[in-house]
This record gives structure tokens, sequence and C-alpha cells, in this order.
């Protein structure tokens, strides 16, 4: 893709509509000012991943200081795949602002 006065336009002998697997999200960060609001989208966009949000078997959430004491458990949940098949959710929640 190139851009051209504000807009992407497909480059020569690039397709026009990105196939079905590029298109697919890997990864989301809600943050802002309102937590609740965060919280809300994130919930929304958990919903429209998995049936049921409440599923320990596809959502899997982690609280900052549970992640600081094992970093590798969220690139670990990240790469497993659900019990049953299809796709899961991994949330972060509470996690710290910055370390001084």
């Amino acid at each position: 893709m190139t851009a051209e006065k504000g807009r992407a336009t497909p480059a020569r002998g690039a397709a026009a509509k990105p196939k079905a697997a590029e298109s697919v999200l890997r990864f989301a960060l809600f943050y802002g000012p309102e937590i609740g609001l965060a919280h809300e989208r994130a919930d929304t966009l958990a919903k429209s991943v998995v049936a049921d949000p409440a599923d320990p078997f596809r959502v899997v959430a982690f609280t900052g200081e549970q992640l600081a004491q094992d970093p590798a458990r969220l690139a670990d949940e990240a790469a497993a795949i659900a019990f049953g098949g299809g796709r899961k959710v991994v949330r972060v929640t509470d996690a710290p602002k910055g370390q001084t």
C-alpha cells in the first residue's frame, strides 16, 4: 500500500482487500483516564471473541502483580490453545503504571 494525499491505495500488483487471515485481531490495549470505560470496551471485545466471558477454559485473567512475579505466563497463555478448541481471551487488569 502506498499513501496518496491522506488515503491508502493498493500498490501495483497488490490485492485491494486484505486476506481474512491478515485482518484477525491478535492484541488490544484499552487504556485511559476513565477506567470504567476501558473495562466496558474490553468486555465488549471479549464478548465478540468468546460466547461466554466467564468460561474458564477460554478466558484467562491476570493481575499486574501476578505477571510481575512470573512474566512468562502472559506469553505462555497467549500461545496456549483453548481447551476444546476455538479462540480465547487473555486479560490483564490492574497493571502497574510504571516503575520508578
